[in-house]
């Protein structure tokens, strides 16, 4: 089945209850609810890695829990994972009968699958599935790259003074000490990669997309989020600086510009985040990144972890593996409140570290008029060689 489709299914099925309370009618029951006081739900579903390469296989963790007061009894509710677009099970049971959960217990699950195409959209579901009952879907849309992020584009050749080339769908920022690539994906969501310079060569430090969330709304609808598209990558270079700028949209009530900008022998990256209202909107909720750690860079060393932590006038939240420190650094406070941060995103089984670093509004929602701006600036670094994860609490933000 087409993923459009199987995705409308599922909304249509999930909504189902809301549809029936507005028409005065009684819910229609979930699956993994019941009257006795147990109530199941999907907590976790997610791959290993935070991006998929070719057709190199991908492994899948779910994580079941009874958040409810009673027991649910054994093979009660089914576990199903579904292989939405783009996907060959390898390994694993797809149709699992739920043992026995006791309240607060979980139950986790792994699968493998492998991609069907080396560019292919890949989608996974998991769904809890009871008879008579709506089902519960969690949907996993994976992002998928034909070849490893090294061999996506060449950057210019190592060089101790700042540089930018942008082509097409992708740019690169350059200083010989740290590298910086932003890429539009096949869905137009950014990208970007951040590489440490080593004795060695090249190591990458992070990966993040997408690059921005808003979470807004207008008049009395509900807020939901939003992912920026980009639709141009331009490069600028100067003397002793150069700078990458990401213009798009956000869903189509709001203008987006993130400039990224590298200065001769600094591992600091310079951003700036600039987001403009094309509507009235009451803006809830803003993340400025997902950063994925680790895991995609393919190394084993033991890794530390900190934030995250107040830095001056910002947060620093920051990881070191093998000798590189990497991180961000952002206001602790913008017009739309104070930032926090979710230091435990990723899925469990993930072989990487995840955090999205928020800003959430405390008591009222900012309302921002049609044409007005909100900007944050920020700092993205890969330090090396770096001794200790303290070396994160040194990268603060300029005074402006």
């Amino acid at each position: 089945m087409r993923y459009g489709l199987w995705i409308a299914l599922a909304a249509i099925t999930l909504v189902g209850g809301s549809v029936a309370a507005r028409q005065g009618l009684p819910a229609p029951p979930r699956a993994g609810e019941d009257p006795s006081g147990y109530r199941l739900s999907i907590i976790s579903f997610g791959a290993t890695q935070p991006y998929v390469i070719g057709a190199r296989s991908v492994i899948l963790y779910g994580v079941v829990r009874n958040d409810g007061t009673a027991p649910q009894p054994a093979s009660s509710v089914i576990l199903r994972m579904y292989a939405v677009t783009g996907l060959d099970y390898v390994e694993g049971t797809t149709v699992i009968r739920l043992p026995a959960l006791e309240p607060g217990a979980t139950a986790q699950y792994r699968w493998k699958v492998q991609p069907t195409e080396p560019d292919a959209p890949l989608v996974a579901a998991l769904a809890l599935e009871q008879e008579g009952r709506l089902p519960r879907v969690l949907t996993l849309p994976m992002q998928h790259y034909a070849r490893p992020p090294s061999a996506l584009g060449a950057g210019g050749p190592l060089k101790p003074v700042a540089t930018a080339v942008s082509g097409g769908a992708m740019g690169w920022l350059d200083n010989g000490r740290v590298r910086f690539r932003a890429l539009r994906t096949d869905s137009h969501t950014g990208a970007a990669y951040l590489w440490a310079r080593t004795p060695t060569g090249w190591r990458q430090a992070l990966y993040a997309s997408p690059l921005l969330e808003v979470r807004a709304a207008e008049g009395s609808q509900s807020p939901w989020w939003e992912m920026f598209k980009v639709q141009q990558i331009s490069a600028q270079t100067q003397k002793g600086r150069a700078s990458l700028r990401l213009s798009g949209t956000v869903g189509v009530r709001w203008l987006c510009t993130i400039t990224v900008e590298a200065r001769n022998g600094s591992s600091i990256l310079e951003g700036r985040t600039v987001l403009t209202a094309r509507r009235r909107l009451a803006l809830s909720g803003l993340r400025l990144a997902t950063l994925c750690f680790d895991g995609a860079s393919g190394a084993n060393q033991a890794g530390q972890s900190i934030g995250p932590v107040p830095v001056g006038s910002g947060v620093a939240m920051a990881v070191r593996r093998g000798g590189t420190t990497a991180g961000l650094t952002w206001p602790s406070k913008t017009p739309l409140g104070e930032s926090s941060a979710n230091p435990a995103g990723a899925p469990i089984g993930a072989e990487y570290t995840m955090f999205r670093p928020e800003y959430l509004p405390g008591a009222g929602v900012p309302t921002l008029e049609a044409g007005a701006s909100l900007e944050i600036r920020w700092r993205l670094y890969a330090l090396h060689p770096s001794a200790t994860i303290r070396d994160a609490l040194k990268v603060t933000l300029p005074d402006r």
